[in-house]
């Protein structure tokens, strides 16, 4: 697979107008469906999105994007720092706290992972079918497209969208 970014000498290629550890908003908008060979044991409107948003931290390091933005675990009162790194067009996105992982998003390429839980961990594989980003002035988007393994064996056909905006307003 090619390069799936989207980039031109008029699209700028970081956030413009953001200095060193500048506030960013972030909406984290995701769909999760499952796999054909997997089935069904749920309704099928339960494929509606999670979406959560967020407000953190926008820096460049050595070329390098990273926007860091801390979440509350669902359920619980406690908190995980999240970082999201953008080299190329590539994504990673690494937690620490309760919950541990670092999930690297290559297009064309598979991943592996352990997602370390208080429950346990869990081995995942991640297929990345594509990474597309699309920025403006203000905001960067980032679709990534990908199927989710667990135990070597798909179970899911995920879709996430990132909205990182200087400005807080989304279109997601």
């Amino acid at each position: 697979l090619g390069d799936n970014t989207t980039e031109s000498k008029s699209i700028p290629t970081r956030i413009e107008g953001l200095g060193e550890k500048e506030k960013v908003y972030i909406n984290i908008k995701g769909l999760q469906l499952a796999a054909q060979n997997v089935p069904r044991d749920y309704e099928e409107d339960e494929d509606d999105p999670v979406e959560v948003i967020n407000v953190g931290r926008y820096r460049i390091i050595n070329g390098k994007e990273y926007i860091k933005y801390d979440e509350v675990l669902e359920g619980t009162t406690k908190k995980c720092t999240s970082t999201i790194k953008i080299a190329g067009n590539s994504v990673e996105v690494t937690k620490k706290g309760p919950v541990t992982a670092h999930l690297s998003f290559v297009p064309g390429e598979k991943t592996m992972t352990f997602y370390e839980t208080p429950y346990g961990n869990i081995y995942l594989g991640i297929f990345s079918r594509s990474v597309d980003m699309q920025r403006t002035e203000d905001k960067l988007t980032i679709s990534i497209d990908y199927a989710l393994e667990l135990n070597y064996e798909q179970v899911s056909d995920c879709k996430v969208d990132i909205e990182i905006s200087s400005k807080g307003k989304f279109s997601l």
